[in-house]
């Protein structure tokens, strides 16, 4: 009778401890993957998913033909970095409070969460017509930074952007490979690689995550 009650409470305690643990790692493990459900659901270019303190950007098409993601890391609470090192991504310190992009297409997308006064840069600004971006490029707000593919790298470090918003035709892109090595982080944008409209338009999400208004 004792050795069958033993065996009872060796069991109750092992059930406890393992019980105790899998708490532990959900609700104290600040890289739960709880919760991390992917929020975009017309455009297959990119996925974008929230986790405590940080959101995982996956840009599944940053370029035609592109084989694999880019993996990004928005990052608002630095302090997780002291839990993991993230390996094999691109890190991003949100919220980004200036920026440079080199499409007219992002133009509007920032214009919509106003956040205009943000852009600090372009390449051929006399494409832009938005009378509220043409305005600040008229007060010289907006800096002229040369051509699409072949930036002027001096007046852009000048500049000192948290972001450089991006587009790309393949995988060997020297100049962008160059900013990132200045320390300015680059982020590809596959906007126009959509097929859909509505897949385009939702690409003003990943423009929410990068200023946190995401809700928005």
């Amino acid at each position: 009778m004792m050795k069958y009650f033993l065996y009872i409470f060796l069991l109750l305690m092992l059930f406890s401890c393992k019980k105790e643990t899998r708490e532990i790692n959900v609700d104290d493990n600040p890289f739960s993957q709880s919760k991390t459900k992917n929020q975009i659901h017309y455009a297959s270019g990119f996925e974008l998913k929230q986790h405590k303190g940080y959101k995982r950007l996956i840009v599944n098409s940053p370029y035609p033909d592109a084989i694999k993601p880019i993996h990004y890391i928005l990052l608002e609470d630095k302090n997780i970095l002291a839990y993991t090192d993230f390996l094999e991504v691109k890190i991003i310190n949100i919220p980004i409070k200036n920026i440079v992009v080199t499409s007219t297409t992002h133009i509007p997308m920032l214009e919509l969460l106003s956040e205009e006064n943000a852009l600090v840069g372009f390449p051929n600004t006399k494409y832009i017509s938005s009378p509220k971006t043409r305005q600040r490029i008229n007060n010289k707000k907006v800096q002229e930074l040369g051509k699409e593919q072949n930036i002027n790298t001096e007046l852009l470090l000048d500049l000192k952007p948290d972001l450089v918003v991006g587009f790309s035709l393949n995988s060997n892109n020297k100049m962008f490979s160059n900013i990132e090595k200045s320390g300015i982080p680059v982020l590809l944008n596959g906007d126009w690689l959509e097929k859909t409209p509505l897949g385009r338009a939702e690409w003003i999400k990943l423009f929410g995550a990068l200023f946190n208004k995401d809700k928005l």
